[in-house]
């Protein structure tokens, strides 16, 4: 099986923000977008495979992709928002916020980080 590891990149702009929210706040406290798009994510993995998902309520999408037995909930959950981003841009969704709200920290701290050193994490950029 192939590594995701990549050489280490180094980018200082991103065209997003990432909010990770503080130990123990409540969900309640994220705002949610007026003038925009809100999707949530998630990745899981069993014995028998790992898969990512997404949904959103405007416009109505649901996305599930399996990504078989060999893949990481950290893949899974990257995979996830980077799904999002990829509808958005075939739908050509422009000029308003997109919110995309995920149950995973580590996901979140490594994709508001300035190094990159997984290929999936850099897809997700």
């Amino acid at each position: 099986m192939r590594s995701d590891r990549i050489g280490r990149d180094i980018i200082f702009h991103k065209p997003y923000r990432v909010i990770v929210p503080k130990e123990g706040e409540e969900d309640s406290h994220i705002p949610i977008q007026q003038n925009g798009t809100t999707w949530y994510t998630d990745g899981s993995k069993t014995e028998q495979s790992t898969g990512a998902g997404a949904t959103n309520r405007d416009p109505d999408c649901e996305i599930s992709i399996n990504l078989g037995n060999f893949a990481t909930v950290f893949q899974a959950e990257i995979t996830a928002i980077s799904a999002c981003a990829q509808e958005m841009t075939r739908r050509s969704y422009t000029n308003k916020r997109i919110q995309i709200i995920s149950d995973s920290q580590a996901e979140l701290k490594a994709l508001g980080a300035v190094e990159i050193q997984s290929q999936v994490q850099q897809r997700g950029r």
